[in-house]
């Protein structure tokens, strides 16, 4: 089952990465083209997207996952289990674009027609991630590579020509999502017609959302700690600080697409190694967890050490500011991809009140971080504070699952892989910051390998034997 996971972390991550590769790719071209300020106020809309989208989904992907493959589920519920699911979707999406046409005339920064496309995009995004995540749930990494890999290679092509044809302006930007969506989701549809029937069932639906809701209050925090950061920037720094931090963050994406590539494959699975091997799922448990850290630190380190060269070559001068912002942002990452696993238990055990009890804690933690820190360190602190927040949640969902339904951690380990994070975080900084002299690309490149290899050998004995 081990080796299936791998196979279908790199089948589910082969679109995004696609997609990763086409962004990085065409990013300097559209770097050139729109200024900080524009990026920025681009990647503010986003951030409301994804506000809104955390209600318009109302965990129903996390419920479908969570009810699909229970073995209180008859095969022929499926079908209108996923049905019900989507319907509470598209009502509720549907609200939101409602929303969005009344208040239309109400922003004073965008026009009506972007206001409009933003609630297309709340709508198109969630209901694009519903048939993602139907796909998962049949283990059809083929499928799911097919949606994916045509949403994400499309987006930045489009957005390049829009702007060519249409001009550096937010509408194109936001036209481009749009109308990739627009081709994407028939396809998605299509794909998952045999999950599909006419109908509705009351009882899922409410069953759906019973168990959802708690996520999306749990989402609503992490919004607040993932998006308010650059809200605070625009409010107590500049506009032009927002563009470096969401710069950073294009950049520090390549380490959340291993992080998603993951999570794609992860949760089926999670479940499956409870049912088909109870005496051994806790010890795997940690097993995956080491092997996810691993993972993830070796591209991690490797973006925070060279930050500064990447953002000199690939970026017009006016970026440069935000490289630091790329050596946190990029260790953030790992300390994100670690919840998937320090939050099981929680999820065994349908406490999901307790994620959003600690999700709203790393949102007061990473508000008040910001609040002391924006105004004399701009996008820096607002990335170091992501970082921190993240650690800060993962500990959390750790000590709710040894709590509730623990998981067999091996605890020197444990903090061997502790002390090798916290000591990569200081190292990548240092060099970047010209704290350490004469470190030339070459050195940098040297402490990379050596660093990864004394790590793959911490790791290496949980890897023989759980």
């Amino acid at each position: 089952m081990l080796k299936k996971l791998g196979k279908d972390v790199v089948l589910y991550g082969l679109g995004d990465a696609l997609g990763k590769v086409a962004n990085l790719a065409l990013l300097p071209l559209i770097a050139q083209k729109v200024s900080p300020e524009t990026f920025g106020l681009y990647d503010l809309l986003l951030t409301l997207v994804a506000l809104f989208g955390v209600f318009c989904s109302c965990g129903m992907n996390s419920a479908l996952q969570r009810y699909y493959w229970d073995s209180e589920t008859r095969t022929e519920e499926r079908p209108i289990m996923v049905s019900s699911g989507l319907m509470n979707l598209m009502l509720i999406g549907g609200g939101f674009l409602l929303l969005a046409l009344f208040f239309r005339r109400s922003f004073e920064s965008v026009s009506s027609l972007e206001v409009f496309m933003v609630g297309l995009l709340i709508l198109f995004q969630q209901l694009l991630q519903y048939f993602l995540d139907v796909t998962r749930l049949h283990f059809a990494p083929v499928k799911f590579l097919w949606i994916s890999g045509l949403a994400r290679i499309g987006t930045p092509c489009l957005i390049l020509v829009l702007i060519h044809f249409h001009g550096a302006q937010i509408s194109s930007l936001l036209g481009a999502q749009v109308l990739v969506l627009l081709l994407v989701l028939p396809l998605a549809l299509y794909l998952i017609r045999q999950d599909l029937k006419w109908g509705y069932s009351w009882l899922w639906g409410r069953k759906l959302l019973e168990f959802g809701f708690p996520l999306a209050i749990s989402g609503l925090g992490y919004w607040v700690f993932s998006s308010t950061d650059r809200w605070m920037l625009g409010g107590m720094s500049s506009i032009e600080e927002v563009g470096l931090y969401s710069m950073a963050m294009r950049f520090s994406s390549v380490i959340l697409f291993f992080s998603m590539a993951f999570g794609q494959a992860w949760s089926p699975y999670a479940m499956k190694l409870k049912a088909e091997q109870p005496g051994t799922y806790q010890a795997l448990y940690f097993q995956i967890f080491c092997i996810l850290i691993l993972g993830m630190l070796i591209p991690a380190s490797f973006l925070g050490l060279f930050s500064t060269e990447i953002f000199s070559l690939l970026l017009p001068e006016a970026y440069f500011g935000g490289r630091f912002s790329l050596v946190f942002l990029a260790l953030a990452g790992v300390a994100q991809a670690s919840q998937q696993i320090t939050a099981i238990g929680i999820s065994i055990a349908q406490k999901t009140r307790y994620i959003a009890l600690v999700t709203w804690l790393g949102a007061l933690f990473n508000f008040g971080l910001n609040f002391w820190l924006i105004p004399e360190f701009g996008a820096t602190a607002a990335a170091g504070t992501t970082l921190l927040t993240h650690a800060f949640v993962s500990g959390m969902y750790l000590y709710f699952t040894q709590k509730f339904h623990p998981i067999r951690v091996r605890w020197s380990l444990a903090l061997g892989l502790g002390v090798a994070y916290s000591f990569s975080i200081a190292l990548c900084f240092a060099a970047n910051a010209g704290w350490i002299q004469n470190v030339t690309s070459s050195w940098k490149l040297g402490i990379w390998i050596l660093g990864n290899l004394l790590l793959a050998g911490l790791v290496w004995p949980v890897l023989r034997r759980p």
